[in-house]
């Protein structure tokens, strides 16, 4: 039977890829490409499109993994793996929502608390609408 701990051992992150940031962007950030290929962070009801590896300061090269998963800031705890995510105006996800027109991606592993990292796949077209 497989448990949290299988779950966050399974997660590989899909593609990597560097690119310019547009603006300060924190380590597991969800971000969108802007004009000239530069990334900034979702704000809410923002297609995600990439998630921040690291901390990036404005007009700096960093790592961004496109798609498919990412370890996203978490806007509160969340306790259960497979929790569906939306974000908030932030680029951060905030646990749980219900609302279908809101998700952008489910959990992978689990968040004790705000600002957590926490393992998730983001879903392409996507919104989220906090």
């Amino acid at each position: 039977m497989a448990t949290e701990q299988d779950a966050v051992q399974g997660y590989t992150p899909t593609l990597q890829g560097t690119f310019k940031a547009s603006g300060a962007i924190t380590k597991g950030m969800i971000c969108k490409f802007k004009a000239a290929g530069t990334v900034t962070k979702c704000g809410a009801g923002e297609a995600a499109r990439v998630v921040a590896c690291e901390a990036v300061a404005d007009g700096k090269y960093g790592q961004f993994t496109i798609l498919g998963g990412g370890k996203i800031a978490a806007g509160a705890a969340i306790a259960t793996p497979g929790t569906w995510l939306k974000s908030d105006a932030n680029g951060q996800a905030i646990a749980a929502t219900t609302d279908e027109d809101a998700v952008i991606g489910y959990s992978v592993g689990v968040a004790g608390a705000a600002n957590d990292l926490i393992a998730a796949v983001i879903l392409p077209g996507f919104y989220s609408a906090a």
